[in-house]
């Protein structure tokens, strides 16, 4: 199957943005090509994936930061507008990318696409092959109070990470998202609301009135927390429904990750006390209990006698009819003659939190959803709530289903800021993962806190502290960046700083990763794999092998680390082939072999299985950077239409690439690049000059510098290279280096030569200064300029 036809509306011309009250700079003009905006597809059959052009539905732009002028590139998101040209014709992918990284561009329509394709439903029975394995999980509901924090995104960028990386390897995958009733908060929430909108208290409404007012509240802040969450490019698959414990842990039927949470976990079970469950509120789930009270039930007039016996007794149901049924059959009477009254408290949240993870999938009933995904597989939540609510979910799941709700906890690290602060609304360091992806002015970053719901003191003294952290407001980031600055970080401790200027660094990674796909894109040109050309020995260079072996590696430290649920090192591994391996040296070091007419087809194949795989590899990251640039890539066929469906690489598949002696020789060379580098940095030796370069080296070395020399040569800049007796000396003239065990480097240095001419007067004829004095017999021959 064809990779798909990307239909996108062209680039318009740019605009130069500045610092607010900066006057309008004049455009600076970046000719894009076209791109196709598409025309809406048609109705779509229930369960057709829509692999069609990604469409880009009307909404409005919104404002964007920026620290310096810097260019705007128009995405066709919004209606038409003054001084923005729209063009049709070509698709997506068939235009180049804008010369800057722009998160806005990259993320806009990809995650539509991925709907409309199903990439997010869970296959039904009998689309996947028997036996597939299942991964199920729920999203810890937030509190529908407001708007999230960095925190929540940490959360769903693990999931997300894990989610999408089991699904590309063919797992039927259900992630189950919802929001939290939050009984307290909400309640004080609207009760200051309607206080400070309506003066009115909610005894004045009346409880039913009352209730009415915290559903519309909640339907409106849930819906902005599933944008919240959105914005990050979760894989949701689903939509949420509204004994001894400590084996549970002790047997190993429960997995704690971290492992030094199963002290604390037996701890807190062997003492727990009883439990209150309910609370004095209105909002949350009413206590299912009646009491039977006196006077007359409403309707005829009943006979005296059970019912006044039974006054003040308690009797329980999941609706009134069937507790006044357990009443009458207890009292001896007819339902009838019964006046009952339900507890006007609220269950505990923590105890309606803990059905969660059966109720979404439609327990009491046990339907195909529950016998499919029940248990879950994994539950990843905040270390803070080992006990608030991962204990009561497996208390009620054991009581009422007879099973574990999951088999693995992981328990993530509290976010913070980068002084070390608790996330606070009073110190104004909260921060809405949106105005990190789209960027925020300080405006409005004020603007949104006066929108809420906070008493005045609170409020002046988180706009000071928003004033003190954001001065000149949030760049735009992008959701690919804030999902690496999160996830980068080891999340298994007890907590982790994070601020904006770790979102920058990741964008800076990305950035880079897009400008090199320029390079990719001009070393590729003309090159099209066969679809059933093996993948082993595309390389006739020892550069292209070592690259491979590379990525071998990387791909095994992958699946290692995401097994044992170490997500950021999965990443620094994926992270440290793009950039040390790929684009720092094989990216460099293929032009030379690009050039070569006997090598190009090789370093092609090379270039494509490492730009290809690693971008597989770097998919359940940074899927959206990811899948633009996979999308750009020429690809075998068939091949699936989407990244999210492609297989992610296994380990065992690419073992026979694994070369560990050539990874070492070529480790040793970069040691000798770096310190080549670190010379002509401090002789300011810069530009496109390539001096002379002297290698002293134990016996061996010149086995594995023969072959590597040409790469040595390319990523040092240096010019004829030749080896150096151990125990010689260079001469004047020349600067040296330890570049590892018994290992020098030496640049010709030549303005430092001059100088020493200049200073001791005429050369001698026969020993001309500058000439490496060897005191083991003739120098040796260049071999390394071959």
């Amino acid at each position: 199957m064809a990779a798909p036809s990307l239909s996108r509306a062209a680039l318009g011309a740019p605009r130069i943005l500045g610092p607010p009250g900066a006057p309008r700079a004049r455009p600076r003009r970046w000719s894009s090509g076209s791109r196709s905006a598409g025309t809406p597809p048609a109705a779509e059959s229930p369960g057709s994936p829509g692999w069609d052009a990604p469409e880009r539905a009307p909404q409005p732009l919104p404002k964007r930061w920026v620290p310096r002028a810097e260019a705007q590139y128009w995405h066709p998101l919004g209606p038409p507008t003054a001084g923005r040209v729209t063009f049709l014709g070509d698709t997506a992918t068939g235009v180049p990318l804008p010369p800057r990284y722009s998160p806005r561009y990259v993320e806009a329509a990809w995650y539509q696409w991925w709907e409309r394709g199903g990439v997010f439903s869970p296959s039904a029975p009998g689309q996947v092959p028997g036996g597939s394995p299942v991964l199920s999980l729920v999203l810890p509901p937030p509190n529908v109070t407001g708007s999230l924090h960095l925190g929540h995104a940490l959360g769903v960028s693990l999931q997300d990470a894990l989610v999408r990386w089991r699904r590309m390897q063919g797992w039927n995958v259900l992630w189950v998202p919802g929001t939290d009733h939050a009984g307290i908060a909400t309640q004080a929430v609207v009760e200051r609301w309607l206080w400070q909108h309506r003066g009115c208290r909610r005894q004045e409404l009346g409880r039913d009135r009352f209730l009415r007012e915290v559903w519309g509240w909640t339907e409106r802040h849930g819906q902005q927390i599933l944008q919240q969450l959105r914005a990050l490019g979760p894989r949701w698959t689903g939509a949420a429904a509204p004994s001894p414990w400590t084996p549970a842990v002790a047997s190993g039927r429960l997995r704690l990750v971290p492992k030094f949470h199963e002290k604390n976990w037996r701890t807190w079970m062997e003492s727990a006390g009883d439990w209150c469950l309910s609370r004095q509120l209105w909002w949350g789930h009413r206590v299912p209990a009646y009491q039977v009270r006196p006077g007359p039930a409403p309707g005829p007039a009943p006979s005296p006698g059970a019912a006044e016996e039974g006054e003040g007794r308690w009797f329980v149901g999941r609706s009134e009819a069937e507790a006044r049924a357990a009443a009458a059959g207890a009292l001896g009477c007819s339902p009838r003659e019964l006046h009952l009254q339900q507890d006007p408290d609220v269950l505990d949240t923590w105890f309606s939190s803990a059905l969660f993870p059966f109720a979404a999938l439609g327990w009491p009933e046990q339907g195909p959803d529950f016998g499919r995904f029940y248990p879950n597989s994994l539950l990843v939540t905040g270390s803070d709530l080992l006990f608030f609510w991962v204990a009561r979910m497996v208390m009620l799941g054991q009581r009422l289903t007879g099973q574990l709700p999951f088999s693995q906890v992981l328990l993530h690290s509290l976010v913070r800021d980068p002084q070390g602060r608790k996330m606070s609304k009073s110190l104004g360091n909260v921060i809405d993962p949106r105005d990190v992806i789209g960027g925020a002015t300080l405006q409005e970053l004020q603007e949104k806190l006066q929108s809420r719901t906070l008493d005045p003191q609170e409020l002046r003294a988180a706009q000071e502290g928003q004033r003190r952290q954001f001065p000149q407001g949030i760049p735009e980031c992008g959701a690919d960046a804030l999902r690496l600055a999160l996830i980068t970080h080891n999340a298994h401790g007890p907590e982790l700083r994070v601020g904006v200027a770790s979102v920058l660094t990741q964008r800076r990674f990305l950035q880079q990763s897009l400008e090199r796909a320029g390079v990719r894109a001009q070393a590729m040109e003309g090159w099209q794999r066969h679809p059933k050309a093996p993948r082993g020995g595309v390389s006739r260079v020892p550069d292209g092998a070592w690259l491979l072996s590379r990525l071998a590696l990387a791909v095994a430290e992958c699946w290692r680390r995401l097994e044992a649920l170490e997500v950021h090192g999965a990443v620094a591994a994926v992270q440290s082939f793009w950039l040390r391996s790929f684009c720092d040296v094989y990216l460099e070091v293929a032009k030379v072999s690009l050039q070569r007419p006997e090598l190009r087809a090789g370093a092609q194949a090379t270039l494509a299985a490492g730009a290809e795989l690693g971008l597989r590899l770097l998919a359940p990251f940074a899927p959206f950077v990811a899948e633009e640039l996979w999308q750009r890539l020429p690809r075998a066929r068939p091949a699936p239409p989407t990244l999210c469906r492609a297989p992610f690489p296994q380990p065992h598949a690419l073992s026979h690439w694994r070369c560990p002696e050539l990874e070492a020789q070529v480790s040793a060379m970069l040691e000798l690049v770096r310190a080549v580098r670190g010379l002509r940095e401090n002789f300011r030796v810069r530009g496109a000059a390539r001096p002379p370069v002297l290698l002293q080296c134990p016996e061996p070395a010149p086995d594995w510098l023969e072959p590597l020399g040409p790469a040595f040569r390319t990523l040092s800049r240096a010019g004829p290279v030749e080896l150096l007796p151990l125990g010689a000396e260079p001469g004047p003239g020349w600067a040296g280096a330890p570049a590892g065990s018994g290992t020098f480097v030496h640049l010709r240095i030549q303005a430092r030569e001059e100088l020493e001419r200049s200073l001791e007067g005429p050369e001698t004829p026969g020993d001309p200064k500058g000439t490496p004095k060897n005191t083991q017999g003739p120098p040796p021959p260049p071999f390394l300029n071959k």
